[in-house]
């Protein structure tokens, strides 16, 4: 179990060190300091004592059980220490030591014969290549940055992190408390887990062990590859439907990837269809590490918005036009305010305060007396679902900072004192003392940005994981049996018929026949041999003065319309003739099948994409995509888990920049 990890009854370091500089050192000292739950086994083949207490050369040497390690240990004598471990009855190990897999085929051979030892034996891997373990909540940590480099705070919080890299993993620690130095429970994580290569142990695990651990109540990851792709989909979407779950993905780019491939042994997979999918299954990703302590904070300290409307207070009219501007990128509305609240607005302002809808422009001469009354008018209009407010504090009447902050955190900030928020209240702040509203407003729990773009992309986040809960709740009240797609032996003989005769992918015709097996219309067609066969089918199935099609069907061609296999627009039966003689002679050669004459669609039309990919880390994902032959002009493609629910389905259409074009 991976329980044991952060529970076991007693813990060996593996090459513990008396070196000051040496991992071995810095892990021994966090151990004996933290581990109070059980023994702490030092082992070296040097022996000698250590924080006094003895170095053991061996584990024959040790007095009692061992149920976890942390090997420690140069690469070369990892493996004969790993045969130590299990032979002993170690069944947690955690390979610090980096110079695996990450290094190319002989490290790739040292971890494959180290996995099949852990299986063999029942015992759990983490690692290789990473900076081990931290859980608070019972005294584990491995991780061998002292306090001074990596924050810890007094105890465990509502954060569970998992990271492929360890470094970037302290960064985000140290930028949250540096941001919020004083957490409401002593502490922001509940654990921290660098797992490296993951021979064994991977973010599928993680996520799995996080979504039922009580503490944690919201999710972080950075993640360089996913190695088990439709599990990880399935603990995603389980783990979102509890608790937020946020991620930063890397290896984006060719560059990334191959700076991925040599960081963690990771596989690329497409960018595009993780973010599809890692959005569909109910991941809030994000693009960099203050995007994922800002956004985990805003998560902790406010509610879900109800709705994309957002309410703009500004006192600056020109800000108000760019979040305008930004709110629309990001896929938010704005609010439209009713007439009472304007109207009641209208009365309490000066004459000069652009009062006439959203934003609300309370100008240069607005202070935050005026600020806490739009404020308010917000939370209490059913129109408005959030509210970013902004100022400016180059403004003289916003020279009392002091008195600013104070009004704002006692009127909407954190703590037990403050009023339950039904709606989030999300401030962007510039000028020369923005830094101390920036500071401040934080510190008590009410989210405040420096970055404008940033602030509305979290309100974006926020939005997204409302909409996942909510479809989420819809699709089980509406589920049926009809939604779960059983065998059908007809598609299977198709399949079946395909890969017997060696052939990867299916014909036209094989297509047509699964799509109609399955329910799904398609035009009219035939396969014909001869031009006789065509003129008959035309003329008994179709009519002039309706055109029909004529494509090439061979197993050797895929993509017809570029090897100038398709004849459009073909209304009379002499024209049919010569166009079905001239296909047929030009691919003579190609082995055709046939030439398949179908109805020709025409008239006004929404071309679409729907397919099936195979990704390496994913396997076979649906495609959905605007625009058919020039869907790769157009770059507007979602992705889908196979199998891909109703609900699913929706979404993934819900996910397409154009997706207005399909309620036409």
């Amino acid at each position: 179990s991976i329980r044991t990890f952060f529970h076991a009854s007693s813990y060996a370091v593996v090459g513990a060190s008396a070196r000051p500089d040496s991992l071995g050192y810095a892990i021994s000292a966090q151990m004996v300091q933290s581990f109070t739950t059980g023994p702490v086994y030092l082992v070296n083949p040097r022996g000698g004592t250590l924080f006094d207490r003895p170095v053991y050369k061996s584990f024959q040497d040790i007095p009692g059980p061992v149920e976890a390690a942390c090997i420690c240990v140069p690469a070369q004598g990892v493996p004969d220490v790993f045969r130590e471990c299990i032979r002993n009855g170690v069944r947690a190990l955690v390979i610090v030591s980096g110079g695996f897999a990450e290094l190319g085929p002989e490290g790739r051979v040292m971890e494959a014969e180290m996995k099949r030892l852990a299986q063999e034996a029942h015992a759990r891997v983490v690692g290789p290549n990473c900076m081990g373990l931290w859980c608070p909540g019972t005294g584990v940590d491995m991780v061998f940055l002292p306090g001074d480099l990596m924050a810890r705070g007094t105890g465990p919080g509502p954060i569970g992190l998992f990271s492929q890299s360890g470094a970037l993993a302290a960064g985000f620690v140290n930028e949250l408390f540096r941001l919020r130095p004083q957490p409401p429970s002593g502490g922001w994580f509940s654990h921290l887990i660098s797992f490296g290569n993951a021979l064994d142990v991977d973010e599928t695990d993680w996520l799995d062990f996080l979504r039922e651990d009580a503490p944690t109540t919201q999710v972080w990851s950075y993640l360089e590859g996913i190695h088990r792709g439709p599990a990880f989909l399935q603990s995603l979407r389980q783990t979102a439907n509890k608790k937020p779950v946020l991620a930063i993905k890397g290896g984006a780019s060719q560059p990334g990837a191959n700076a991925s491939s040599s960081h963690s042994a990771s596989l690329r997979t497409d960018d595009r269809v993780f973010d599809s999918l890692f959005r569909l299954c109910g991941g809030n990703r994000v693009d960099d590490w203050m995007d994922l302590v800002q956004a985990g904070l805003a998560f902790h300290d406010m509610p879900l918005p109800r709705g994309p409307r957002v309410l703009v207070i500004t006192n600056a009219g020109g800000v108000g036009v760019l979040y305008s501007d930004m709110i629309a990128r990001e896929g938010l509305h704005m609010a439209s305010l009713s007439t009472p609240t304007l109207d009641r607005l209208r009365a309490a302002y000066p004459p000069f305060f652009v009062v006439s809808g959203n934003p609300l422009d309370l100008t240069a001469s607005c202070t935050v007396e005026h600020l806490v009354p739009a404020i308010r008018a917000g939370l209490e209009d059913d129109n408005v679902d959030a509210i970013l407010w902004f100022c400016i504090t180059v403004c003289p009447w916003f020279r009392d900072i002091q008195h600013t902050t104070n009004t704002l955190i006692r009127e909407f900030g954190g703590g037990q004192e403050r009023p339950t928020l039904a709606k989030p209240v999300i401030g962007f702040t510039m000028g020369s003392l923005g830094d101390d509203v920036y500071r401040d407003l934080n510190r008590a729990g009410l989210p405040v940005f420096r970055n404008e773009k940033q602030a509305v992309r979290i309100l974006r986040m926020m939005w997204e994981r409302k909409s996942f809960l909510l479809r989420e709740v819809e699709a089980t009240a509406t589920a049926t049996e009809e939604d779960t797609v059983g065998e059908n032996p007809e598609i299977e003989k198709i399949l079946t018929t395909a890969q017997a005769a060696g052939r990867p992918m299916l014909l036209e015709t094989e297509a047509r026949q699964v799509l109609a097996a399955a329910g799904i219309p398609t035009p009219k067609g035939r396969l014909v041999q001869t031009a006789d066969e065509a003129v008959a089918f035309f003329e008994k199935e179709i009519g002039s003065p309706r055109a029909v099609v004529l494509k090439i069907v061979a197993s050797s061609i895929v993509h017809k319309t570029d090897e100038g296999g398709v004849v459009l627009g073909v209304r009379s039966a002499d024209t049919l003739r010569q166009r079905f003689t001239e296909l047929l002679a030009k691919f003579s050669s190609r082995d055709p099948a046939g030439i398949l004459v179908t109805e020709m669609l025409e008239g006004p039309s929404l071309e679409m994409l729907l397919g099936v990919a195979t990704d390496p880390s994913f396997g076979a994902v649906v495609t959905a995509g605007l625009g058919g032959v020039a869907v790769e002009a157009l770059q507007d493609v979602s992705f889908g888990p196979t199998p891909c629910p109703p609900d699913l389905a929706r979404a993934m259409l819900q996910q397409l920049r154009h997706q207005d074009l399909l309620d036409r």
